[in-house]
Formats: structure tokens, C-alpha cells, sequence
């Protein structure tokens, strides 16, 4: 795999102020700090890391948005251990349907979500040799959840998977399924945006096996 995409576009402006006008954490929160719905897919998968990134932020003029203290949107280039070329995207204040994006490259094939609500249900996907060259499409399906889930809300549904596996892990059932590691590989990258932003430099990213 040698290049990669992940978008995730969210609308938190509801959540910048309480309802006295106080403002929230969110209302400053850099949106590259929370790397980990785009490129957590691409690490676990691989057992790659980022080495470097370099990134950079933009703004719409209006509000809610129009505030220098925050980003509407920034993007991030990295790169990877293995060599792969990585562009992630993060957004919490857009003129868009919210939602997640997924691409990759690879030498024997592409792959790419669908986008907003389709994109945890389908996907599209070529392999070198198809024909005609066009994608195929194909929709996703997920086992079951417990009935209890229905009434937690919307991220009910992945939140307990992750849970369960976060407490089999625990008992001693299955590995650790998101280590240390692999949350500081998760992690790290959007810690080193944020210093890419400020300085205008492409910044290196530390290996906490190294630590």
C-alpha cells in the first residue's frame, strides 16, 4: 500500500458553549487532534507507522466558525515507515454532511469507502487485471448487536464492540487489540500536526518503541 486517505468531517459547533455562553473545550479544540477515526484503519491494518508530517489549517470567514482561535478545517501529509504517502483530513466546522472517507492504493489493487452515511455500509473496491476498469461495488454486513444497544444512541453500535473487546482483553481471552503502541502511533501524528501548523516546518515523528 503506498498511499492513503482519510477524511473525517464532524459538526460540533452545537457543543462550543454551554447554555450560558461559556465556551467549551471543543470551541478551541484542533481539529488534526483527534487523528484517530482516519488513521487508525490504516495502522491497524498494516502494523505501519508515520515517520513525518507536515500540515496546515484553513478557515471560512462567517460564523459560528470565524474565530483565529480555531481551525474550521486542516490537513495533514505524512509519511510512513514503509514509505506509504498518507493525507488525512479533519473538519468540525463545515458546510458538508458530516462523516468519514477512506482510500488506499496499493500495488495490486485500490479500495475506497462510500461517503457520509454509506460509508461504514459500502464499498467499492478494483484489483489489477478487472475488467472492465471500473469499481465494484459491494455493501457491508455487521453481526448482530445486543438488543440493550438500540437505546444508548448512535455510537452505540462500534462503541460496544470496542468495549467487548477491551474487557475479553482484559480477562485474558484476546490480545490487547489497540496496545500502548499502536495508540501512541494513532496518536502522536496529530500531537505533531499542530506543531507543523505553528511552525510552517515538516515536523518528524518521534517511535515510542524508542521511549
Amino acid at each position: 500500500m503506498y498511499y492513503g486517505e482519510a477524511e473525517y468531517l464532524h459538526h460540533t459547533e452545537s457543543l462550543w458553549f454551554t447554555p450560558d455562553g461559556t465556551p467549551t473545550w471543543r470551541r478551541s479544540f484542533p481539529p488534526l487532534l483527534y487523528p484517530t477515526h482516519g488513521l487508525g484503519p490504516y495502522l491497524h491494518m498494516t502494523g505501519d507507522r508515520f515517520t513525518e508530517v507536515t500540515a496546515h489549517a484553513v478557515s471560512g470567514e462567517m460564523a459560528p466558525g470565524a474565530d483565529p482561535e480555531r481551525s474550521w478545517l486542516e490537513l495533514a501529509m505524512l509519511r510512513s515507515e514503509r514509505g506509504c504517502l498518507f493525507k488525512l483530513m479533519n473538519s468540525f466546522c463545515n458546510v458538508h454532511p458530516g462523516g468519514h472517507y477512506l482510500s488506499f492504493y496499493g500495488d495490486r489493487g485500490s479500495f475506497e469507502t462510500d461517503r457520509g452515511k454509506k460509508a461504514r455500509t459500502v464499498a467499492n473496491f478494483w484489483l489489477q487485471g478487472d475488467t472492465p476498469r471500473e469499481m465494484t461495488r459491494e455493501a457491508c454486513t455487521y453481526p448482530s448487536l445486543p438488543d440493550y444497544v438500540q437505546d444508548i444512541g448512535s455510537h452505540a453500535g462500534p462503541t460496544v464492540r470496542i468495549i467487548e473487546d477491551f474487557v475479553r482483553s482484559i480477562a485474558g481471552d484476546i490480545p490487547v487489540p489497540i496496545g500502548p503502541e499502536l495508540s501512541a502511533d494513532m496518536t502522536l501524528p496529530g500531537i505533531c500536526a499542530q506543531a507543523s501548523i505553528r511552525t510552517g516546518e515538516t515536523v518528524q515523528i518521534s517511535d515510542p518503541r524508542a521511549w
